[in-house]
């Protein structure tokens, strides 16, 4: 290579460096502190410093009955929500995706309103659905009961199902504006 080429290289590298180190504490760090957190064994109601425990957190999984059920229900319960909301954003983005690529009055104040979700923090998305969904003051127990849809107030969260139906209707709100977004540019 030339002495042009490696100058390239090197600039190229420095200007990388910033997003790889980003790149680095946000996710790789977390992945390898999770990792090693794994392989430690934690008993803080009588000392609060771990010890390393090798893999025997994960033998637990396939021998504890106890802790496999714990895996395995968690496991369940992610891929259902995946199964469940990805094709529903999918459907829903693609839908919206087509609509705004036409030559519509107001679209592009179409196209910021359905930014909105997408823009919001998580947080603030989580504590917007916490209002909705209160069972003491909600806005939808409120709304649904002066429709008449409702005779008592709902706690839309006390089962398991109805909060797996609501973190995935909460989820596909927050997920589809970021959909309508890629698949738009797609088009």
């Amino acid at each position: 290579p030339s002495a042009h080429e490696m100058q390239e290289t090197n600039l190229a590298f420095v200007l990388i460096a910033p997003t790889l180190a980003i790149v680095g504490l946000v996710f790789v760090w977390p992945v390898l502190y999770s990792l090693w957190l794994s392989l430690n064994r934690y008993n803080l109601t009588s000392s609060p410093n771990p010890t390393f425990a090798w893999f025997h957190n994960y033998a637990l999984i396939f021998t504890d009955p106890f802790y496999r059920s714990d895996v395995l229900g968690a496991t369940e319960r992610t891929v259902l929500f995946t199964v469940i909301s990805v094709p529903i954003e999918l459907v829903l983005g693609l839908g919206f995706a087509l609509l705004l690529s036409e030559e519509l009055r107001g679209r592009n104040i179409l196209r910021s309103v359905m930014i909105v979700p997408y823009a919001m923090l998580t947080i603030s998305n989580g504590l917007v659905w916490s209002y909705i969904l209160d069972p003491t003051y909600g806005v939808l127990n409120i709304v649904l009961q002066r429709w008449g849809l409702i005779s008592n107030y709902q706690n839309w969260l006390g089962t398991p199902n109805g909060a797996m139906g609501w973190v995935i209707a909460a989820d596909v709100w927050k997920t589809t504006p970021f959909m309508i977004i890629i698949l738009l540019a797609a088009l």
